[in-house]
């Protein structure tokens, strides 16, 4: 199979996450020149914007944040049980939306009651969709605030929320104005058992989920979401252990507009243990996840939500990764997964089947480095650290034999790739309770880039997404990382915040990770850690904490109840737990922004209290910077 070379993916990720991000800016730009009558061009020839000329400031657009539907059980997913077949029980889905800042505005509505299958969006015969139980849904037609910050509780019951924001609440970073939604579905009993949760996300060209199963017992149901006025042609491609695989079906289909299409991928890709999706989009900008289910015989394992991770890229980071102690070999681990996406044509249906289980050898294409962050450094994990890549060959790395707590994963490797992670959380068995075996849940993480920080120009060569988050070729900022979490009521939270090393390069990320004092499991030998060498000694002095982080926390009412500086060392996570800072109300939302040209990135880790062991991860909305003002030059050529 080939690899799409560096300069391939670059080219790929700045059209999809270019355009959708400078396309406002680029038609500003071209209708205001329009205004000239004579006079110089706005374009030198190198392609730069000029800084003569008039400034002139532009409204904001408006964004729409898309969240996920309540799990349901697609199809009627069946265990071949008999009377211990598959059971839905009532699902209570909760949103939550917060506003910071001041002038914002959101209008809040349901997509259409569509969920239709693949087959019939391509065209085909439908297979049989059913409805998702739950609490109708009580939405307000509209949100918005004159003060510093608000936080409104919504139910979207069984459907998926369309939310239409203005002002500058999505885009203006500078003004520290943020929008930002979640959503959380608890099931409490029955095969959905578990803490489903994401943040509400903006649509996008293209989305890569890396998680998910179509082994037996064990469920992925892609669903593609279309908020827009217009119908979108959606192209999907899919990856597992042996490399890209061939389709039982269409690769493309249609999603009306304010509609969702859904579908089994196990009905089109079965027997993948590993999976990762590619969901590429025109006509329309979609949102798309993977709603995860897990059974072990008839004990519920656990849901969650696949949302879309950092294109691909040589540096990825995951932050929020919740390790419980476990043994080597042990199935509830938390694990990293990553593939090196490749494009070429697959072989055939006969080749992928349910033989995948001998993982087809491919021949490696790189390595990747793995670096465990926690809050004393670097956990070497042994047979982590360095991991071989083959073309489309999607791996899981076990977190297996690593301390327990909250950690970030930082990937490096020599070919760009796709990550995330997920977390397992095993819960106390309820006495009362004979049938039904131990609770559990799992959460899966999506990857984030790498950014640089303001003082450094690299051209990108941190990753691909470095010019996909470039206004007109600017540098990135630290900025880009600062964000806000809304946290699902009846949740509580954990934050998880890690800086990051302030470089420019791949190769001077490696370097400045090597540097972070390192932690030694019994894994990598339990005498490592028992007599410091000089270089371990040298490497912890050397390791000097500094304000990273400004943190605000805000009640479920809006108002601030706790604000806090987190001062961190290159490499170091930190967590901080978020249940009772609201005092008698409870969390509702809180904003993380770097402070002194900082790097750092962080998450929200969700549980319910009522379900054990429930997890789920929540990533900040980052918004991408757009202009508040542009420069307007005269031309003699406009309306020629």
């Amino acid at each position: 199979m080939g690899v799409k070379t560096q300069a391939q993916v670059d080219k790929r990720s700045r059209f999809f996450g270019g355009v959708g991000r400078t396309l406002t800016a680029l038609i500003a730009v071209g209708s205001l020149g329009a205004l000239g009558a004579q006079g110089t061009s706005l374009v030198t020839d190198t392609g730069e914007i000029k800084t003569a000329g008039t400034q002139v400031s532009v409204a904001a657009p408006a964004a729409t944040l898309g969240c996920p539907a309540a799990p349901y059980l697609e199809g009627g997913f069946d265990t071949n049980l008999g009377e211990f077949g598959s059971t839905q029980s009532e699902t209570t889905s909760n949103g939550s939306l917060a506003l910071v800042g001041s002038g914002g505005e959101v209008d809040l509505g349901l997509l259409a009651e569509m969920v239709s299958s693949l087959s019939e969006a391509s065209g085909g015969e439908s297979s049989k969709s059913s409805s998702t139980s739950g609490e109708a849904a009580s939405l307000p037609d509209h949100v918005s605030t004159s003060s510093r910050s608000s936080v409104t509780q919504f139910g979207p019951g069984a459907g998926a929320a369309a939310l239409a924001t203005s002002g500058r609440f999505v885009t203006d970073l500078e003004g520290r104005q943020f929008t930002a939604a979640s959503v959380g579905s608890v099931t409490t009993s029955g095969d959905l058992r578990g803490l489903a949760a994401s943040a509400c996300e903006n649509p996008t060209a293209e989305q890569w989920l890396v998680g998910g199963s179509t082994s037996v017992g064990l469920s992925s149901n892609l669903v593609v979401q279309n908020p827009s006025l217009t119908p979108a042609t959606v192209k999907i491609t899919l990856w597992g252990p042996s490399g890209r695989v061939e389709l039982a079906g269409s690769d493309t289909f249609l999603v009306p507009a304010r509609a969702q299409v859904s579908t089994l991928l196990e009905g089109i890709a079965a027997e993948q243990r590993r999976i990762v999706v590619h969901v590429e989009a025109e006509g329309a900008l979609v949102n798309s996840y993977i709603q995860n289910l897990e059974l072990d015989g008839v004990t519920p394992r656990g849901v969650d939500y696949v949302t879309g991770s950092a294109a691909p890229s040589r540096a990825q980071v995951i932050t929020g990764v919740s390790a419980q102690k476990t043994e080597v070999g042990d199935e509830a681990s938390s694990f990293v997964r990553l593939v090196v996406p490749t494009f070429a044509d697959v072989q055939s249906l006969a080749d992928q089947s349910a033989e995948d289980a001998a993982d087809v050898s491919q021949e490696a294409v790189g390595k990747a480095r793995l670096y465990l962050l926690g809050e004393d450094g670097h956990v070497v994990m042994f047979g982590a650290q360095e991991i071989e890549l083959a073309p489309g060959v999607v791996q899981d790395v076990s977190l297996a034999g690593a301390p327990e707590g909250i950690y970030t994963v930082v990937l490096e490797s020599d070919v760009p790739v796709v990550a995330s992670a997920r977390s397992f959380a095993v819960g106390t068995s309820d006495p009362d309770v004979d049938f039904g075996g131990t609770p559990a849940d799992f959460a899966w993480v999506p990857s984030a880039p790498v950014y640089t920080s303001s003082s450094h120009t690299s051209k990108g060569e941190l990753g691909s997404l470095d010019w996909a988050h470039t206004t007109f070729g600017s540098e990135l900022s630290a900025s880009a990382v600062s964000g806000l979490s809304a946290l699902p009521a009846g949740t509580s939270g954990t934050l998880a915040i890690t800086a990051l090393p302030s470089v420019g390069t791949v190769d001077e990320l490696d370097t400045a990770l090597d540097a972070i004092p390192r932690v030694y499991t019994s894994l990598a030998g339990s005498d490592a850690n028992a007599t410091e060498t000089e270089e371990s000694a040298a490497a912890r002095k050397a390791w000097v904490k500094n304000l990273s982080a400004h943190v605000v926390v805000y009640s479920d009412k809006g108002r601030i109840v706790e604000e806090f500086d987190v001062a961190l060392a290159p490499g170091q996570t930190k967590s901080f737990d978020l249940a009772g800072l609201g005092g008698k109300d409870a969390v509702g939302a809180v904003t993380v922004t770097a402070v002194d040209g900082a790097v750092m990135n962080w998450s929200v880790i969700v549980e319910d209290e009522d379900v054990s062991g429930s997890i789920s991860t929540i990533a900040p909305v980052v918004a991408p910077e757009e202009p508040t003002a542009i420069r307007v030059s005269r031309s003699s050529q406009v309306g020629l």
